[in-house]
């Protein structure tokens, strides 16, 4: 199997859940010899878990697969080969031969998004073959109860290296956001800190308030924004809003 190097990282590489899945992604690509080359890196909605893996998608030439509810195997395995830039053949088992001989071939690590998809269809066996067969490292990704659904899985579950639980976001990332989601505005301490209480760990939260913090300096014709000036206004929580009273 090739080695693979991770390329020097831009954007939001300074975020704690970047971080985060670098350090699985370095165990499982790094292990010793004979060791198994799962990783595991789960945690809440919004927590920036696929932005990461966009991340090591570059940094490590890593195939980045996001499973849908419906899929079947021969549509994890299409959707994989795609992601090699390989036409796919007719039949599953020879499908899953050139996925297996391609990560074997070159070492890339093969990260499978929204992992709990593949395992309420009961596919989670293929994950282990192509594992076993092509020697390839592998990050799964999914939500906070996947190591719980993985447990079920006892040959699956034996052959994961590590485990990752996707950090809350902090406001050092939101700080780190602000420079892309409010480039050109100055966020005061006072209104990141504020954004991030609101968020509860969410990046996708965050992101949402520094945008509209964003708009609201540039409607008002300001470089510079905090709680005096943000004022009264709500920030989004991603709660839904309460029903409407019925006009009578």
């Amino acid at each position: 199997m090739t080695a693979v190097e991770p390329k020097c990282n831009t954007g939001v590489a300074a975020l704690y859940i970047v971080a985060a899945a670098m350090g699985t992604m370095e165990q499982v690509v790094n292990r010793t010899d004979r060791l198994p080359g799962i990783g595991v890196l789960y945690g809440f909605p919004g927590y920036g878990k696929t932005m990461a893996a966009s991340k090591l998608v570059n940094m490590y030439n890593a195939i980045h697969v996001e499973a849908k509810s419906f899929w079947t195997r021969k549509n994890i395995l299409e959707t994989i080969l795609h992601g090699m830039g390989i036409r796919a053949e007719v039949t599953i088992s020879k499908m899953f031969d050139q996925v297996c001989k391609e990560l074997s071939d070159t070492g890339r690590p093969l990260i499978m998004d929204e992992m709990d998809h593949i395992v309420e269809k009961g596919a989670v066996e293929l994950i282990r073959d192509i594992h076993d067969k092509a020697d390839a490292p592998i990050l799964l990704i999914g939500e906070e109860r996947l190591p719980g659904k993985l447990a079920k899985w006892e040959r699956v579950h034996s052959r994961i290296m590590v485990w990752t639980p996707a950090p809350a976001a902090s406001v050092d990332d939101a700080r780190e956001l602000a420079r892309y989601y409010a480039s050109g505005i100055t966020i005061e301490d006072d209104l990141l800190a504020a954004i991030t209480a609101k968020a509860h760990g969410s990046v996708r939260r965050i992101s949402v308030n520094l945008d509209r913090a964003k708009t609201e300096a540039i409607t008002r014709g300001i470089t510079s924004i905090g709680l005096k000036e943000w004022g009264k206004t709500e920030l989004y929580t991603g709660e839904a809003p309460a029903p409407r009273k019925e006009p009578k």
